[in-house]
């Protein structure tokens, strides 16, 4: 029993830092909590959901894309293995296309994109996003570009970054 009080304390304890620090931080919701495992650690299995929040406070991660790709190796409608695979960049977006060799699939190509499009615009939102943080904390955008490149990040060029203000511009206008 006094094992159990100690799961539950540091669980306890888990728990009001993760809401407490990173809930504000992060701005996604806590649908449900499972239980605590009760092996040779403690953990917390969330399930998140980013639904309602916006496209600048929602979460963003650097994925690898030989880690993306492992999850393109069957097709997603029939579920045949090695569908044909495109992957092309937008900028900071991966654009994933996979052609399934099942002549009976209801869907032989589809199209997956990293990011959503910015509202009203087929502009996508890390871009967006990327150019007006770079933007607002008055940092230079060769400098961030730089940064990119060195560690291998695809990036929007710095054409496209002008180009993001004087469209921005025009619907202040």
């Amino acid at each position: 029993m006094k094992n159990l009080h100690c799961i539950n304390y540091w669980g306890s304890i888990y728990f009001y830092l993760f809401y407490i620090v990173l809930y504000p931080l992060c701005n996604f919701h806590i649908c449900s909590i499972n239980d605590i495992y009760l092996h040779d650690h403690v953990c917390f299995v969330y399930r998140l959901s980013v639904a309602g929040t916006n496209l600048r406070t929602e979460p963003k991660h650097i994925v690898f894309l030989s880690q993306l790709l492992l999850l393109f190796q069957f097709c997603h409608v029939c579920k045949t293995e090695n569908p044909e695979l495109e992957a092309k960049q937008v900028g900071t977006e991966a654009v994933i296309t996979t052609s399934c060799s099942n002549p009976k699939c209801p869907k032989q190509v589809n199209t997956w994109h990293s990011q959503p499009s910015m509202p009203n615009s087929q502009i996508p939102a890390g871009n967006f996003l990327l150019c007006m943080a770079v933007l607002l904390a008055g940092s230079s955008a060769t400098k961030v570009f730089q940064v990119f490149k060195h560690m291998g990040l695809c990036c929007v060029s710095l054409n496209t970054f002008f180009k993001y203000q004087w469209v921005s511009a025009e619907h202040i206008r």
